[in-house]
């Protein structure tokens, strides 16, 4: 099976190249995945992308419709055990991800 690809605009594709640079800087020596939070992160278009690069993402969005979408997405991906959503906001953050550490929170 050939994976299709959305397509990303401009401002997707320089966000997620930013990140990445980013990311792979956090970690000083071997690179390791990170436990990463996107806040408002709809549909994880951001998110499937990083966690094809191996990190764990946790999206958390208010709307159902959006995760239900970032549902599908992930498991035509395959991205299940790397992305997962979860219904509420910022305000939620504590209780939707208990207080366990994470190594980045987008937004």
């Amino acid at each position: 099976m050939v994976e299709q690809r959305r397509p990303r605009s401009v401002s997707q594709a320089f966000l997620l190249d930013l990140l990445r640079a980013q990311l792979g800087d956090l970690v000083a020596g071997e690179w390791r995945p990170l436990d990463v939070v996107d806040l408002g992160g709809g549909t994880g278009g951001i998110a499937s992308a990083l966690a094809g690069d191996g990190h764990r993402l946790t999206v958390i969005d208010p709307s159902p419709d959006a995760l239900a979408s970032l549902q599908r997405r992930a498991a035509e991906a395959g991205l299940t055990g790397r992305l997962v959503g979860r219904q509420g906001d910022a305000a939620e953050l504590v209780d939707l991800i208990g207080e366990g550490r994470v190594d980045v929170v987008l937004c």
